[in-house]
């Protein structure tokens, strides 16, 4: 289960990095800093 977390958490940072690289939004009213 461990390696699948690791995976998992490597994926959803690329994504995050990919959607940040494009400028889309996260959601309504959201940013990428506090």
């Amino acid at each position: 289960m461990l390696p699948y977390s690791i995976t998992f958490i490597i994926l959803w940072t690329l994504f995050l990095l990919g959607y940040w690289a494009l400028g889309l939004p996260l959601g309504l009213q959201s940013s990428y800093t506090y």
